[in-house]
């Protein structure tokens, strides 16, 4: 469970982004069962707007959406003084070898990145860095 400097401060609030509704299920119960609060949205442009509303700790996105990609959120995520990270996940590959979309997020600022399906003890302890960093 993770711990909060406050014994009866709430959970910090981790927002997932990711068109696809069954892994973004995943992710959300692995983040709940964890004792994280967790929050969702389907696309970029709906997580952006959710990330500002409810004050996200910790943003988890996609990078291949529909409309408001991941490689698009980033830097505007990046503006929220309340964010503590971000985690970039992606179950593309690109097609030229020197070219990498998870480098490419690690660049626009994401705390750690993934490639899907994420190992849930190394995603949760990249969780775990990313709020306590």
């Amino acid at each position: 469970m993770p711990t909060t400097e406050n014994t009866n401060a709430p959970a910090p609030l981790i927002l997932v982004i990711d068109n696809d509704a069954i892994y973004r299920s995943v992710l959300l119960r692995c983040l709940d069962r964890a004792g994280y609060r967790v929050a969702e949205a389907a696309d970029g442009r709906e997580g952006l707007q959710h990330a500002r509303q409810q004050q996200a700790a910790l943003v988890v996105t996609d990078i291949f959406m529909p409309e408001f990609d991941g490689l698009e959120l980033l830097p505007q995520l990046q503006q929220l003084a309340h964010l503590r990270g971000i985690i970039a996940l992606s179950s593309h590959v690109a097609p030229q070898e020197n070219f990498s979309y998870l480098d490419c997020a690690r660049e626009l600022g994401a705390t750690a990145v993934f490639t899907k399906p994420v190992d849930k003890e190394v995603f949760l302890a990249a969780v775990a860095a990313a709020l306590e960093g």
